[in-house]
């Protein structure tokens, strides 16, 4: 399963994540945090494996004794996403959006200007606690 979050992050690349660093007061101390942006266009499955990968990444069995901790991450409906990434496989889009955006454009847009992947990439379904 973390091989196939490493090939979605990396097809996602910083292109396809929006973020920026912020400081939340919890209990007594002030805690560095990264406000996730959630992306118009991200198919919403993305959104849960990111929540999914955030919060094993907390997990002490699973992160290195040395280096950087990870900072908590606060999903916010601030605008400022990045805009949609070309060349992505089309199950990684949201439906609605891809959608909208071919109505709001000329016809061909999602294959021409967004040029959508034809590379067949699934998206996993499992169960989050």
């Amino acid at each position: 399963m973390w091989l196939y979050f490493r090939d979605l992050l990396t097809k996602l690349s910083v292109d396809g994540m929006s973020s920026e660093e912020g400081v939340e007061k919890i209990g007594n101390i002030h805690v560095p945090v990264f406000y996730v942006k959630l992306c118009v266009w991200h198919n919403p499955v993305i959104t849960d494996y990111f929540k999914y990968i955030d919060k094993e990444s907390q997990n002490s069995d699973l992160r290195p004794s040395q280096g950087s901790k990870c900072h908590p991450c606060i999903a916010t409906t601030t605008p400022g996403c990045t805009p949609a990434p070309i060349g992505l496989p089309v199950c990684l889009y949201k439906d609605e959006w891809l959608k909208k955006e071919e109505e709001l454009k000329e016809k061909g847009w999602i294959e021409d200007e967004l040029q959508v992947s034809k590379e067949v990439f699934r998206l996993l379904e499992f169960a989050v606690q």
